[in-house]
């Protein structure tokens, strides 16, 4: 499982834990890290890292964007990007709630 923008909650993720899932959590919301940092659950790994649309964007580069939730400190990846740095080839379930970077990734992925 791969989950999208978390702002400190973490029901979802715990949940498909839960159900024997092994999760992959990712937010750079900066205000947040800490909180995220601190979470605990045997089959959930936090990643300090967002989304991006496609690997040539750098309109939210590391440092360069700020979100609803606040400034964005993390780096920011495509899902290509992500999946080859964890050595996934396939992802099972994908969750996204990340202020509006749903659209341009899914529009890299098209």
């Amino acid at each position: 499982v791969y989950s999208f923008g978390i702002a400190g909650a973490w029901g979802f993720d715990d949940s498909m834990a839960d159900a024997g899932c092994t999760v992959h959590s990712f937010d750079p919301t900066a205000k947040f890290r800490p909180r995220h940092e601190s979470h605990v659950h045997e089959r959930v790994t936090f990643h300090y890292v967002g989304l991006r649309g496609r690997p040539d964007d750098s309109s939210q580069a590391e440092g360069n964007a700020a979100t609803y939730y606040g400034a964005l400190g993390g780096r920011m990846l495509d899902l290509g990007e992500i999946m080859e740095e964890l050595g996934h080839k396939r992802i099972d379930v994908l969750k996204l709630d990340c202020e509006g970077c749903e659209w341009e990734a899914f529009a890299h992925l098209a």
